[in-house]
Formats: C-alpha cells, sequence, structure tokens
C-alpha cells in the first residue's frame, strides 16, 4: 500500500492495519502479532506519518474503510 507521498507501509504496517480495521483495540492487537504495546504504538505513529494522517480516529476510519468488502453496483438501478 502506497501513502500519499510515496512512502510504502511494511508488511507488519500493513497487518497492523488490517487488525485496526476489524475493530481490534491496541493491546489485543499487541497481543496477537506477539510485540509490546509500545512497538505497536511506534507502528500506528509511522502508519499516520505516511498515509499524512494526524488522529487515531482517522486512522481508524482509514482503515475500517479498507477492511470493508467492496461491493458490486446493483444492475438494477
Amino acid at each position: 500500500m502506497l501513502s500519499g507521498d510515496g512512502k510504502r507501509l511494511t508488511p507488519r504496517e500493513q497487518q497492523v492495519m488490517q487488525l485496526i480495521g476489524q475493530g481490534l483495540r491496541g493491546r489485543e492487537i499487541a497481543r496477537q502479532l506477539g510485540m509490546a504495546y509500545f512497538t505497536l504504538r511506534q507502528h500506528r505513529l509511522n502508519i499516520l506519518g505516511k498515509l499524512g494522517l494526524s488522529t487515531a480516529a482517522q486512522l481508524s476510519a482509514v482503515a475500517a474503510a479498507m477492511a470493508a468488502p467492496v461491493r458490486e453496483p446493483d444492475s438494477d438501478s
């Protein structure tokens, strides 16, 4: 995944984004990925910077949008 300025998220940052998008909280994500909570916080800060975001709410919204299944447009309309 590319950010706005061309920086790529690392595979680990992508995993963190997926889990945020699934609604997991910080300590749950850290436990699931086998990392310290403070390591997770650093990954989140890195993601925020790469995506040009400034709040956890923005990060959650972007992660949720990425995790949402893509729906095909209705052919009835």
